[in-house]
């Protein structure tokens, strides 16, 4: 999908505007041809952008126009003309969605805010985009799905941190329980020693993992490993769990050891 900056057409159509407007004068001064052929240059660019190929043609025909020094007015006019009608037949060929100013923030900079996160978890870094794309056109339910593949391939790394002997077919709740039985059910002094020094993190983590496990409640679960949505999203439940998201996400990242290799182990 192409960005459209409505501001961009209204300039375009100004531009023809003026143009149609000038005095009628063989040949045209060459201020005006100076002026104009700079006011068009810009245009182009963004004719192109958006994929007008024959206003693009309109457009190169005009600044060829004005870059010569017999350049005619009623050429210009003529043209101008032209890109008018090229303008409107090519935008009714389009279809437009609008986007507010925090929406273009998730669909135009979609890392923003996840540096650190996707520095740690860079495989994650698809599904983030992914998932503030979906926020951005109004997909809630497809955005929770990506976050919640955001959000479990690191419990499963918090999972290999947690336990040598990883389950077989770990998964979200797998981890939140093991995460709640060292925390609610083992003593500081039972806790294998590669974790005692991160005894605080766990206990920050376990009520993050509870409050995105609450947000899902009811509306998604497992079969075989795999994600199961049977519910639809609101727009604000998507943004309740996105924000929660972002939050278990920054804490695992700076939370868990560095981890050097892919293939690396605790």
């Amino acid at each position: 999908m192409k960005p459209f900056r409505a501001s961009v057409f209204h300039a375009i159509s100004r531009t023809v505007e003026t143009i149609v407007a000038l005095p009628v004068g063989d040949p045209v001064p060459e201020a005006i041809r100076v002026s104009f052929g700079e006011m068009l240059a810009p245009l182009l660019d963004d004719c192109m952008a958006l994929g007008l190929p024959t206003s693009t043609m309109s457009i190169r025909r005009m600044m060829d126009e004005f870059a010569k020094d017999t350049c005619q007015y009623m050429a210009i006019r003529a043209l101008a003309g032209e890109l008018q009608g090229r303008l409107v037949d090519e935008m009714q060929n389009r279809l437009f969605l609008s986007l507010s100013m925090g929406e273009a923030e998730h669909y135009q900079r979609p890392w923003d805010g996840w540096i650190e996160v996707l520095y740690r978890f860079p495989t994650a870094m698809a599904d983030v985009e992914e998932a503030r794309k979906c926020l951005a056109l109004g997909r809630y339910t497809a955005a929770i799905f990506h976050l919640m593949r955001v959000t479990e391939a690191a419990v499963l790394e918090l999972q290999c941190f947690l336990d040598t002997k990883p389950d077989v077919k770990p998964h979200f709740g797998s981890v939140l329980q093991k995460l709640e039985h060292l925390k609610q059910k083992t003593e500081f002094k039972d806790l294998p020693d590669q974790l005692k020094p991160y005894a605080g993190f766990l206990g920050d983590v376990l009520p993050q993992l509870h409050a995105i496990k609450d947000s899902w409640r009811n509306k998604v679960s497992h079969v075989d490993d795999r994600i199961i949505i049977a519910d639809v999203f609101t727009e604000e439940m998507a943004v309740g769990i996105y924000d929660a998201t972002l939050r278990l996400m920054k804490k695992l990242a700076s939370g868990l050891p560095p981890k050097t290799t892919a293939d690396e182990s605790y």
